[in-house]
């Protein structure tokens, strides 16, 4: 419907009216007539889960399905561009991955990004079962926010995961990763194959974002990325070399310390000059 209005910079005119009827919209939009369309009234962002509040938010990241919640504000030009994108995704990914906003130019908004040291926008954060595990720091492309760099069919273990579940199962192959690392991006879908091929043995294939979890990666002095370590009985064991899926299958159905990988020549004692660098 279009609606006559009056305004002190615009003049007088008519604009159409593209918002829901209620009582809330049709005053917002009379305090601010040729403002941009509110994302949660946006048909385009029909899929898309608005959080209104902290009490919302802890009970949404805590739902079975993982969950991609994007911290925006109205006015930042990044987030207007991310706009069209994340409506899309949340489409596509419909009954399988929950995409959330919160609005931080609110104040319950800010009370919500608060934990998790908001500065800038977009900021994007992937939640499994509460566990807030992969700030998003890639490009913002209708691919790249769904198709992140993490290891979806693997169970991630956090800070707060990672000492109880090693101790709590004997035999644990632990990929320590980082999501702008292109090695562990190649390394991701052959882990997921062992993964998959693992299921119900009694070695565990699990991964853990060093980028994100500091404290592990100082612990157990993880020089590198990716890095695959064996724990046994809780404790590390050593470090594990192969990166074929049949190699750590093979290793994984027999645990045995592999020698290390052969020297480069540059780094053997040796007589012959190298040229390569």
């Amino acid at each position: 419907m279009l609606i006559e209005v009056a305004d002190n910079v615009y003049g007088k005119g008519s604009i159409d009216y593209d918002r829901k009827v209620t009582v809330s919209s049709i005053s917002n939009f009379l305090e601010e007539p040729f403002a941009d369309l509110p994302w949660n009234e946006d048909t385009k962002l029909k899929d898309v889960l608005f959080v209104e509040n902290k009490e919302k938010f802890d009970k949404l990241i805590k739902k079975k399905l993982p969950t991609l919640v994007l911290f925006y504000a109205p006015w930042c030009g990044h987030c207007k561009n991310i706009r069209p994108i994340y409506g899309e995704v949340a489409s596509d990914r419909k009954g399988e991955t929950i995409l959330a906003a919160v609005d931080m130019n609110t104040a319950k908004g800010k009370i919500i990004g608060e934990k998790y040291h908001i500065t800038g926008f977009p900021t994007l954060y992937y939640f499994d079962k509460g566990e807030d595990l992969y700030p998003y720091g890639g490009p913002r492309t209708k691919v790249s926010v769904w198709a992140e760099n993490v290891f979806t069919s693997v169970e991630h273990l956090t800070e707060k995961t990672f000492e109880h579940y090693i101790k709590k199962n004997n035999k644990v192959l632990v990929v320590f990763h980082a999501n702008w690392c292109k090695h562990s991006q190649n390394l991701q879908p052959i882990i997921e194959k062992v993964a998959e091929q693992m299921k119900g043995e009694s070695m565990k294939i699990v991964a853990v974002d060093g980028a994100a979890h500091n404290t592990i990666v100082k612990k157990y002095k993880v020089d590198g990325y990716p890095k695959l370590y064996f724990f046994e009985n809780g404790k590390k064991a050593y470090e594990v070399f192969a990166r074929k899926v049949h190699d750590i299958i093979f290793w994984a159905k027999n645990p045995k310390k592999p020698q290390l990988p052969e020297k480069s020549w540059d780094l053997k004692n040796t007589n012959v000059v190298v040229l390569n660098k």
